[in-house]
């Protein structure tokens, strides 16, 4: 008897252990997946904290300077972008650039991927000399929308 109920409180274990998450980013992501079911179809979103903290703003289209007071990403959003989530209903993939006006360093989202819940494991593309690649976490300066072949193998993961 004490061999049975041994045998089935390890099973029990177990299968919980395969229904948990293995890490807490994995716990984590939940929230970039409850929001990307709860967001507006059409638009593209960026967010302060990694897991799709705090809503830094969202765009249906390009917006080339997320440090201006204009457009859809204004003032204090610029550099400050952890997690992003695409809902566009294009097709397009959305290219985050990190110099305004779509300059220097690019990486992208395609639809399919949802969203990126920590931009810290990425690194942006190199333009020209002296660019480096920096991380893409924190650096998003403007973005716009863009086929997937323009962002080559620059997509987030």
């Amino acid at each position: 008897m004490r061999k049975t109920f041994a045998l089935l409180a390890a099973t029990t274990l177990a299968g919980l252990g395969a229904l948990l998450p293995a890490t807490s980013a994995q716990a984590e992501s939940w929230q970039c997946d409850n929001k990307w079911h709860n967001a507006s179809s059409g638009y593209f979103y960026a967010y302060d904290f990694k897991n799709c903290g705090t809503q830094l703003g969202r765009a249906a289209g390009n917006d080339n300077d997320w440090g201006d007071l204009s457009g859809n990403f204004t003032n204090y959003d610029a550099n400050q972008a952890e997690s992003v989530l695409h809902k566009g209903t294009s097709g397009l993939s959305v290219a985050v650039y990190d110099a305004e006006n779509y300059g220097r360093g690019v990486a992208c989202i395609r639809k399919a991927e949802f969203y990126a819940s920590d931009l810290s494991d990425n690194r942006f593309s190199t333009y020209g000399p002296g660019t480096g690649r920096a991380l893409v976490a924190n650096n998003i300066e403007s973005h716009q929308w863009v086929t997937d072949t323009y962002c080559a193998s620059t997509f987030l993961s």
